[in-house]
């Protein structure tokens, strides 16, 4: 027997269904019930704004809604024609059609939260809102099934007619009848509020003469603005706006708009906010004049530059002893909440300034340039120019001066000198400049003259380590001696004092001279000169100025026409005497760096 397989869901299936079907219900719902809510908001608004238009007719027509509280009591007012209507001139029939039907709120419904048309009393319009206390129009429509008219007469509730300044007459011979306009009471803000005259106060006009028209209504002239229209710096808002009535006391009262707001009863000046417009118009309150037209003036805020910040260093430059680091403060000039700090160094990124910060003297050999600038948080405001502080390196600079002795000669067996062990000159010569009796007869017609150096001092300043600097003058003779007298060496101390920046040490330092004689052929007079050599240019004193260490080195400079030098020798023509000057120089062997190129 076959069996027939047949297929199914399972019941997960099901259930996945039903919850899919069920998420795109909720969806749909929602967005249709935001659809349709849009649509009736956008046709409530259409029909506040016919009715608003029936009202402005109908108060421009002498009406009263002052004593209204409801749209239900309003739209009974605009349905009714003037009691009056036959003596006024213009339109005195309703000011809303017949036709046009309302379904208002039940009590259920004024507390639901949903959209309706309400009256505003203070306002004298209609609006459409949300509220939970007042009664409103949930719909409005056109029925066109015949109807006795409503031939009513509007008065107001008390039986009173239109509130205009010229009727047609009723009695007597005139043709028009003129009479104040009744003032309407009181009630808030409105534009149509009035007060009791003052003593000045307009009188009524005279009756015109010989049959002619009613008098013509004078318009009233807007206000004066304190302020024109312009561009003002933000520092000045919010600015004190005083509005003033150029009208006739008793003519009209002032009132004001800010941004096409509400229109509000002038009693003191206005506090104005940026970028405000103000509205404002004379509104009548004597049957004789008109409304002003609507004047109007804007204020915007000029854009100004922010301040430029304040850069503060607590030193002036790296110090060579002192202040190896630099703190660096920056002052905003600005009023608060209207800029941040920023700040860099050299050429470096702009970053955000919060706290002073640390500059190290090993990171900025040769200095450093910091630049600073406000950066707007308002629109109102342009980036300040940048500050510009720059930084130096204290340069150090050695002053001084310098003198020079020899001592401790070494030389041939036979050596002859001016100076015994222990003993030291600024002169040394040496050699013998004579024959023994036993050298005479060989030595018949040879004039001897010994050799000698002298040393000569001077002073110097505004050297800059590294930077070689004269110490002195060396005076070479190279004579003619006996031989196995000569001094092959000489010890030679230099005596410096220095001041570097401040810092002041005296120093001898040593070195080594080599004299080297050399045997006459008489073929090349420079192949026959004597010179001296710098067997030790370098000293090994470390000279210590508050842990800035230096070397001092010596060698030769220029020479006069006698004699020659390369930096370590001189030498000098045989019989002649020669002038070399002799230059220090201190190297920097530690702590911060002088002769050294800043990382690039």
């Amino acid at each position: 027997m076959k069996q027939r397989l047949i297929s199914a869901f399972s019941f997960v299936e099901v259930l996945l269904i039903v919850a899919t079907i069920g998420i795109l219900a909720t969806v749909g719902t929602t967005i249709t019930t935001q659809m349709i809510e849009g649509a009736r908001r956008q046709k409530l608004e259409s029909d506040a704004a016919t009715l608003n238009r029936s009202v402005s007719a109908y108060l421009a027509s002498g009406g009263d809604l002052s004593r209204a509280r409801s749209a239900e009591e309003v739209i009974s007012a605009l349905k009714r024609g003037f009691s009056n209507a036959a003596r006024l001139p213009g339109w005195g029939g309703a000011k809303l059609d017949e036709r046009v039907q309302f379904t208002f709120q039940n009590d259920r419904e004024v507390g639901s939260g949903k959209l309706s048309i309400q009256w505003s009393p203070n306002e004298r319009s209609f609006r459409v809102a949300r509220t939970e206390k007042v009664l409103g129009i949930k719909e409005v429509y056109l029925d066109d099934t015949p109807r006795d008219a409503d031939k009513g007469e509007n008065s107001d509730g008390e039986g009173s007619t239109a509130h205009t300044g010229f009727e047609y007459a009723s009695h007597g011979t005139w043709i028009w009848d003129y009479q104040d306009g009744a003032s309407p009471p009181s009630n808030g803000v409105d534009p149509m509020n009035t007060s009791t005259a003052p003593d000045n106060a307009l009188p009524p006009a005279s009756p015109p003469s010989g049959g002619g028209g009613p008098a013509a209504l004078t318009i009233l002239s807007p206000p004066n603005f304190s302020i024109p229209s312009g561009s003002y710096p933000i520092e000045s808002f919010e600015l004190p706006l005083t509005l003033t009535n150029p009208n006739p006391s008793g003519s009209s009262e002032v009132y004001y708009s800010v941004n096409s707001g509400n229109w509000q009863l002038y009693t003191s000046s206005i506090l104005v906010a940026p970028d405000a417009v103000i509205s404002a118009r004379a509104i009548t309150i004597h049957p004789r004049f008109s409304n002003s037209d609507r004047s109007e003036e804007t204020y915007k805020v000029a854009v100004a530059d922010l301040l430029t910040p304040i850069i503060s260093p607590s030193r002036p430059e790296f110090g060579v002893y002192i202040g190896h680091d630099i703190t660096v403060a920056i002052t905003d000039q600005n009023a608060g909440g209207t800029s941040k700090l920023e700040y860099r160094i050299g050429n470096g990124p702009w970053q955000a300034y919060t706290d002073p910060f640390l500059l190290c003297r090993s990171d900025y050999l040769t200095g450093a340039v910091i630049q600073a600038r406000a950066v707007p948080t308002s629109a109102y405001y342009n980036a300040s120019p940048p500050a510009s502080e720059s930084l130096g390196v204290e340069k150090p600079m050695i002053a001084g001066s310098s003198d020079g002795s020899f001592s401790n000669p070494k030389g041939d067996k036979n050596m002859i000198t001016n100076l015994p062990t222990g003993q030291s000159s600024n002169r040394f010569a040496w050699g013998r400049d004579y024959f023994l009796s036993s050298e005479t007869p060989s030595k018949d017609g040879i004039a001897l003259n010994s050799n000698f150096m002298e040393f000569q001092g001077t002073s110097f300043s505004g050297v800059t380590p590294g930077e070689r600097f004269e110490i002195g003058n060396l005076i070479y003779f190279n004579g003619t001696t006996v031989i196995d007298t000569n001094a092959t060496s000489i010890n030679f101390t230099a005596d410096i004092s220095l001041n570097l920046n401040g810092v002041t040490r005296d120093v001898l330092t040593d070195f080594k001279f080599d004299l080297v004689n050399v045997k006459n052929n008489y073929k090349d007079p420079w192949a026959d000169a004597d010179y001296v050599r710098l067997a030790t240019p370098s000293s090994n004193k470390i000279i210590d100025f508050n842990g800035i260490q230096f070397r001092f080195e010596l060698e030769f400079g220029s020479s006069s026409s006698s004699g020659y030098t390369t930096f370590d020798q001189f030498y000098v023509l045989e019989d002649e005497t020669a002038s070399a000057k002799m230059y220090g120089r201190l190297v920097e062997i530690g702590n911060i760096g002088f002769n050294h190129s800043p990382l690039p």
